[in-house]
């Protein structure tokens, strides 16, 4: 049982939160909060910073009564910092135009793709956030200046697609919402289209992305709790880059025996599902992958069905190949969605993302078991509400890039597949250099996408989008690798070896702590 005074300090931590974000409650599975925007002008953010520094001060004061109270209680802290970091030193809601549309974007997803809520509450809520439109745009508009290119582009590739999802809303809740409730969405559509055309005349700067290695460092510090610098884990990425391009190199020599990997990878990107089959084989990866880990024993299934979804229209420009949409920790549903952008979906008669029948288990094994979808069930169900809600990238990420790992140690994978998990293992080890190397030494956007285009193949396009994923995500992308590399050193530690009961009982023991740093789960499992 949680100590009473951390129980009350975290749910007065939640309760600011939702307050000062409502859209984050939405996401999180709350509705309360289902008809409102947040307020991101520059005395709501004073005083949200003054609030969480009155937080800060109280969970520092706690003594906590027991390890697992001071476990979480310290990444209740951390997270409590690291928003009083974002907030006072990088300023997203006067440099980051991101941020702005993200938020308004997600609340209005939430109300069309989330099905744990009634229909009328979600048109009721739909009409009330649509009706708010207007008055944020204008906010945002008086917010933001001096914007770095790089989030200006990103954030006007956004709002393309996000009329779409206001024209699937209105659509899809009109028969609720009342016969006018498209005239709101018109309104909306207007408004947006407004923050679209102030955004394209703005002033803008070609620089200014990079947080510098100071703030750097202190969002390894307090997101993740890493102790390793920006200087040691760009060591440790170009030595991945190294190894894992020699590993698929040995994979694809044993392939296609004296053919470059790269040839090898274009050769096999040919044996794709035929048209209309693609997500039929996502569904066969999903119960294959499942039916693996469930066989194997390696580790508990939690209750929660994963469904396969076509990305919609609105999301394919920012979910061009798969991705997973977890349910709320305080949903009433337990339903994990993958959506797949297919071809066919995407570019009527040919064309668009590439699923190779190769890659596709590995995209399976990513997202939903034992990756992502195993994982946030886990998280969801965990008794300790800090564990509920404080989760890091560098430990989901590195999950479920661990879980691909695993699965080939276990012999899931034939060789054409094993191709596969290694190019994306490549892939994740070259984001921890250029991660770093964007924020902390003045590498370029385009520098950075000559880099991926190079060594991963790719087209100039595909890399310009994830390079500036990197740029408006600090550390987000190393987190992938990074975290898999302290699980698999946390394993070790533990002395688990290859039998199947003992990497159960370290999975589960690792899956316990939800999604707080693995640096806290090694305090805990090795205490």
């Amino acid at each position: 049982m949680t100590d009473p005074g951390l129980q009350a300090l975290t749910e007065s931590c939640l309760d600011l939160r939702w307050h000062f974000d409502p859209v984050e409650a939405s996401l999180q599975g709350l509705t309360a909060h289902d008809g409102r925007l947040g307020s991101f002008d520059e005395e709501t953010v004073r005083e949200y910073l003054v609030a969480l520094r009155s937080l800060e001060q109280a969970l520092e004061a706690l003594d906590p009564p027991s390890l697992a109270d001071e476990i979480d209680r310290t990444a209740l802290l951390n997270d409590v910092r690291a928003r009083v970091e974002r907030w006072r030193v990088e300023q997203p809601h006067e440099r980051n135009p991101i941020h702005w549309v993200s938020h308004v974007l997600d609340g209005l997803y939430v109300l069309l793709v989330r099905e744990d809520r009634g229909l009328l509450h979600r048109a009721r809520a739909a009409r009330q956030r649509l009706e708010a439109i207007p008055g944020y745009v204008e906010t945002a508009q008086t917010q933001l200046h001096d914007c770095p290119a790089v989030f200006v582009e990103a954030a006007l590739e956004m709002l393309a697609g996000g009329l779409g999802l206001v024209r699937e809303l209105t659509a899809g809740l009109e028969s609720v919402a009342g016969p006018d409730f498209t005239e709101v969405g018109q309104r909306a559509i207007a408004s947006l289209e407004g923050l679209a055309g102030f955004l394209r005349d703005a002033e803008r700067t070609e620089d200014g992305f990079a947080i510098g290695e100071e703030a750097f460092n202190t969002r390894l510090r307090l997101d993740h709790a890493t102790v390793a610098t920006s200087s040691a884990l760009m060591a440790y990425g170009q030595q991945l880059v190294e190894r894992s391009t020699a590993e698929l190199t040995a994979a694809a020599h044993l392939v296609m025996p004296g053919v470059p990997w790269t040839e090898v990878v274009a050769r096999l990107r040919e044996d794709r599902p035929a048209p209309g089959d693609t997500m039929d084989a996502y569904r066969a990866a999903v119960e294959r992958s499942t039916a693996f880990v469930r066989d194997r024993g390696l580790m508990t299934i939690p209750e929660g069905r994963i469904r396969v979804r076509t990305t919609p229209s609105f999301l394919r420009p920012l979910l061009p190949f798969a991705a997973y949409d977890p349910p709320g920790p305080f949903s009433s549903g337990r339903e994990g969605t993958l959506f797949v952008s297919t071809p066919e979906d995407a570019h009527p008669g040919g064309g668009g993302p590439v699923h190779s029948r190769h890659s596709i288990i590995v995209a399976a094994l990513h997202e939903s078991c034992p990756g992502h979808h195993l994982q946030f069930l886990h998280a969801h169900d965990q008794p300790r509400l800090v564990r509920r809600i404080v989760a890091t990238p560098m430990t989901y990420e590195g999950w479920a890039l661990y879980g691909e790992t695993l699965m080939d140690e276990e012999g899931l994978l034939e060789p054409e597949e094993r191709v596969f998990q290694r190019l994306a293992l490549l892939w994740r080890a070259v984001r921890v250099v250029l991660d770093i190397g964007l924020h902390t030494r003045s590498v370029s956007v385009d520098g950075a996408a000559t880099v991926l285009q190079n060594l991963l193949r790719i087209e100039r396009d595909e890399a310009m989008a994830e390079v500036r994923r990197y740029c408006t995500s600090p550390t987000l992308a190393l987190s992938y690798a990074v975290g898999r590399r302290q699980l698999l050193a946390l394993r070790e530690a533990c002395g688990v070896g290859c039998a199947p009961d003992e990497r159960r009982r370290f999975h589960d023991a690792v899956l316990a702590y939800g999604g707080l740093p693995v640096n806290i789960i090694r305090w805990g499992l090795t205490a």
